[in-house]
């Protein structure tokens, strides 16, 4: 028969037996890989590193680059303008007519030579010259060639004082100091006769004065637009 002080000995022996296997078996438990519980933990802790903001810095290099803004329209007819000016030749008097692709023939007369020829007439005969010798006309061209004939009968005798003139004239612009302005300015003027002439023979001496007008300005006009 036990001794009761073995009893109880071999008692608490057997509970710190007991409970050192079931800590040992505990940690064991709880370190193998499918625990739930471990992974629970182990996923806490993933959780919190995660949490770990990791901020990456890109070096970014600034570089400015200068476009050029868009010429506009206006300025460049404008600089085509300019340099049309500054770099435009001297023209020779007998070459002023260059360019004229065609003209317009027009005819002023004083009353008093109408009344011995007729306007018409004489407009008729001035651009059949002009086309015989090889000058085009058109009369929407903006080119024009000016023929006056000016001229009074005299009271006391029955004669005609006549002056024939032609003429072209353009707008230009007049630049003086600072200042510009236009004018209608006379780019070529030849040819004109002035005579005297009985009244019954002024017709036949103004047609002469009107063809031979004609010519000349056929003449300078082909020189000028001669194709070389």
């Amino acid at each position: 028969m036990a001794k009761p002080f073995e009893f109880v000995h071999n008692a608490w022996t057997y509970c710190a037996t007991t409970t050192f296997g079931m800590v040992v078996f505990a940690i064991l438990y709880f370190q193998k890989p499918n625990n739930p519980i471990a992974s629970k933990e182990n996923s806490e802790k993933e959780t919190i590193v995660t949490n770990v903001v990791v901020k990456e810095v890109t070096n970014e290099v600034e570089k400015i680059v200068h476009v050029p803004a868009e010429i506009p329209a206006d300025y460049n007819k404008a600089k085509i303008l300019s340099d049309k000016i500054a770099n435009a030749e001297v023209v020779k008097s007998g070459k002023v007519l260059f360019g004229m692709r065609s003209i317009c023939p027009r005819v002023v007369m004083d009353e008093d030579v109408k009344k011995v020829v007729d306007q018409d007439e004489i407009r008729g005969l001035f651009e059949l010259v002009l086309r015989q010798n090889s000058v085009p006309v058109d009369y929407e061209s903006a080119n024009n060639v000016n023929l006056t004939i000016s001229g009074y009968l005299a009271k006391s005798s029955p004669i005609l004082i006549y002056n024939t003139t032609v003429n072209v004239s353009e707008q230009q612009l007049v630049f003086r100091n600072e200042d510009c302005k236009k004018s209608m300015v006379t780019v070529w003027s030849k040819g004109g006769f002035f005579g005297t002439t009985p009244k019954n023979l002024a017709r036949e001496e103004i047609i002469k004065s009107v063809q031979e007008d004609a010519r000349i300005f056929a003449v300078d006009y082909q020189s000028a637009n001669r194709r070389e």
